[in-house]
Order: structure tokens, then sequence, then C-alpha cells
């Protein structure tokens, strides 16, 4: 049986606060409907958290609308899309050319040429302005239809030629602007679906590729997607500082020509929140500590009201970030203090924050509570993540909140359900076929403690894991699984207490 379609419920909580209210005032301007019963269906649904097509129609049951749902909702789904395309016709610059092009053919077709090339001549200007190279064959071919009929008495040789070479210039630019997009979306695709760059015959194609890719040239759309794909490239092999000056590059060339800004806010934020993590991944606490004050400060800015959910992307990106900093750094009391103001932060947004970013805070404020040995706090943190459905998401948020779990009952001296949870996770990593060599360690040594005599033989235990995890650490394989759980840091406390 088909399930009902929830394409209205997503495109209606995409909508920024702006958008929702120019709608309003749309909808009572532009749909004609009794008590517009429209705006019922469209509060009903920005109420849900998640779809709930019965629970719509029990509410519209007394209402004509509820009678033809179905047709309602596409109905509806088309009157949103207008009307977004209302709203950001009057914000948007390349929307306002858009209309302009089109008024330029109404006035060739009905002979009015001198209007039209009054027009052109300005289209052209925005077009260099904002460096809408993707319009330009548009409007050069409506300036051709202004030559050939005006040859009588305006265009000349010298006109043609002209208009040949603008025309093979913005097909230059347009080829240019391709190659390095391309570029950026191949090495994406690595990043994203996580292919191994461990095999020297794919890392050769991409030095390849990057050796063949000419440099961009003035087109800064072109210059600013190099620096993508070069930041996204360095990031993949570890090389922080050189990322870190790849996303420097493009926060300055979008912070020298605002009009980017302007134009792809979002870009911009996303550059940001990357040079913030190379800045992290450097250890530059003091200046990541600045740069967040910088992130913050977006949601007061003009340009960016546009992007959509702001105030839900500004909290997640840089609350993660200082969250995982107070971790690095070992600040856990610090980042204890703050934990009442993130969970204040998570009741607001925390169902229309992403899946992902949902499921490491649960981890990190379930791990920062067991540094503060909090335990009760910390399992509660960790059984609401493993509670939830989306293990598909990022499992190794869920491998590690089990190996956490585990840590936290054996510090509570749950010693049989530490075996019982052992046994379950040596289950899971095996059909994953991906334990690390901490991890077959840490299997080993718990195994070893629960069978301990002893404070004493806990205590030489510990030190024997300890110094096996200093030799593990050095291997670069291992440094990941580090970063999500300090299991040397673990050992040495316990032989401290011990």
């Amino acid at each position: 049986m088909k399930l009902p379609s929830d394409d209205l419920f997503s495109l209606v909580h995409s909508l920024t606060a702006a958008e929702r209210r120019y709608f309003r005032k749309f909808a009572t301007q532009h749909i004609a409907s009794q008590d517009n019963q429209y705006l019922l269906l469209f509060d009903a649904l920005l109420k849900m958290d998640n779809y709930d097509e019965a629970a719509i129609k029990k509410q519209l049951r007394h209402f004509k609308i509820g009678g033809y749902l179905a047709v309602a909702k596409g109905y509806l789904y088309e009157q949103i899309g207008e009307c977004l395309r209302q709203f950001h016709k009057i914000r948007s610059p390349e929307e306002k050319l858009k209309e302009r092009l089109f008024f330029i053919t109404l006035l060739l077709q009905r002979g009015l040429h001198d209007q039209a090339r009054k027009l052109i001549i300005k289209a052209k200007k925005e077009t260099q302005r904002y460096q809408f190279f993707h319009l330009l064959p548009e409007l050069l071919e409506l300036e051709r239809v202004w030559m050939d009929r005006t040859f009588y008495r305006a265009s000349s040789e010298d006109d043609i030629d002209n208009w040949q070479r603008e025309y093979q210039l913005a097909l230059e630019q347009l080829a240019d602007q391709a190659q390095q997009a391309s570029l950026g979306s191949r090495i994406a695709r690595i990043h994203y679906q996580k292919i191994s760059m461990v095999q020297a015959q794919a890392r050769q194609a991409i030095e390849t590729l990057l050796a063949q890719t000419p440099l961009p040239g003035e087109n800064l759309r072109a210059q600013l997607d190099r620096l993508k794909a070069l930041s996204t490239w360095h990031f993949i092999n570890g090389e922080a500082e050189a990322a870190y000056d790849c996303n420097l590059g493009i926060l300055t060339l979008m912070e020298q020509h605002t009009f980017l800004i302007e134009l792809e806010p979002k870009r911009y934020l996303v550059a940001l929140n990357n040079f913030l993590i190379d800045k992290h991944q450097l250890k530059r606490y003091s200046e990541l500590a600045e740069g967040l004050v910088k992130l913050k400060s977006l949601s007061y800015r003009r340009e960016f009201k546009q992007v959509p959910q702001l105030e839900e992307k500004i909290f997640e990106l840089s609350t993660l970030l200082e969250l995982n900093a107070w971790v690095d750094q070992g600040q856990f009391a610090v980042a204890l203090h703050h934990i009442p103001t993130i969970k204040i932060g998570l009741e607001k947004h925390g169902k229309r924050l992403s899946a992902h970013y949902r499921l490491t805070f649960y981890y990190l404020i379930g791990y920062i509570y067991f540094k503060n040995k909090e335990n009760d706090e910390a399992l509660s943190w960790v059984g609401l993540l493993l509670q939830q459905a989306q293990k598909n998401v990022v499992e190794e948020i869920f491998r590690f909140a089990r190996w956490l779990q585990i840590l936290i009952h054996f510090e509570q001296g749950h010693y049989s359900l530490v075996e019982h949870l052992m046994q379950a996770q040596r289950r899971q990593l095996g059909q994953q076929e991906s334990q690390s060599k901490t991890e077959r360690l840490i299997f080993t040594f718990i195994k070893k403690l629960l069978n301990a005599s002893g404070a004493r033989e806990q205590g030489a235990l510990f030190e024997q894991l300890a110094n096996a995890l200093l030799v593990l650490k050095q291997e670069p394989a291992e440094k990941r699984v580090l970063t999500y759980l300090d299991f040397e840091a673990w050992a040495a406390a316990n032989i401290h207490q011990l």
C-alpha cells in the first residue's frame, strides 16, 4: 500500500520565519477559499513534529477541506511554490534579472526595440556586477534578435564582432566554472561516501585530476569552487593546515566581494564552519573562541535571514564546536557548567536538528557527565541515544555509545551486565568486520578485569592496559577510536583510584 506523501509537510517545515509570514499574506490575497481553509491545513502541518495524515484528517474532519485532503495538499504545495517564487523574486538579484530578460523578450515581440536596447544595456551591467555568466547566453541571444531587427538603422559589422567576442567569453567563463565545479563534486563524492583513499590508485586519480584542471581565471565562483574542492581534499587527507588556508581563502574572497555573501550566504556559513573545524583540529582554541563569536553573530546580519533554519544551524554548529573543544582540552568541569544552557537549546531546537547532530549532542553530553563521575546522568543520555531509530545515520556514534555504556556500568560495579553488554558489542562489531586494535585490546582487558581477584590485580591490569594504549595511539588508524573515547585516560584514572 502506498504511503501518504509527506512532501508538503517537509516543504512547510523548510520555510524560514520570514517566508511563513509572507505566505500568510499571500494566502489571504491569492487563495480563494471560505475561511481560508488552506491556512488551516498549513498551520496544522506546521504544528506537527512528524507527518501523520490520520491526525490531519481527524483535525480537519469538520471542514470541507477534510473531504478532499489529497487534492488540497497538491494545491497548497503549488501555492507555496508560487509564493516562494514571488518572495525571492523581490529579494534576489538573479530573479530580478530573469524577470528583466522576460520583459525584454516581450518588448522585442512588440517591436519596441529602443526600449529593449535600454534594458539589454542595464541587464549586461547586472550580469557583470554579480558575475551571472550562466544568464549571459540568453541575454546575448536577445541582443542578437535586437541586432537582426535594427540592421537598417543601428547595428554595424563592429557590433556583430563585439557580440561574437562577448558570447565566446561568456562560454569560456561557463566552461571555467563547470571545470572547477565538477572537480569539487568528484572530491565531495569521495568525502560523503567515505571512499577510502588508502589505495594508491584512487589517490592518484584525484591528484591527476587536480593537476589537469586549469587554475580558475577571474570568475569568482570558479575560484570559490576550486578552493572548496582543495579544502575538502586536504581535509580528507588530514592536512588541517592546508584546509585552513583554503577555507580562509573562501572567506576572504567573499568578504572582499560582498555581493557573493548576499547571493550565497549558505556557502559563507559552511566555509566559516569548516574554517572553525580546521582551527579546532589545529588546536588554536583562542582563535576558535573568536571565530565562534563571529559565527553566532550571523543570525543578526540581514544577508543571512534567507538561510532556512538559520538559528538552529548556528546553535548546532557553534555548540558542537564548543563541546568538542572542551572535551579535547580536558575541560570537563567547564563543559558541565554549560550543559544546562545547552539543554535549553536542545529543547528549543532539538526536533529540527539533523539526526547526525542530535545524536552527537547526546553522545557528548553523556561523555561529559561520565568524565565528571555523574554516571546516572551519563547513562540517561547514552540510553537516549541508543533508543534512537536512525542507527544507519552514523554508526560510529552508536558504536562508541555502546562502549561508553560498558565503561559506565563497569564503574558502577555492574559486572554481570558489563559481561552481557560486551557479548552484544562483540557480535555487533563482528558483523561490521571493523574492530580496531584498540577495541580488541579493550575486550581482552575488560574480560581480565572482570575476573580479577581484587584491587591490586585490577590495578596491575589497568597499568598494562595504559601502557598498551600508549603504544597503540601512535598508529594513525587508531587515533580516530581514541578521539571518540579516551580509553587511555580511563585506564590512568583507575590506576590513580586503586
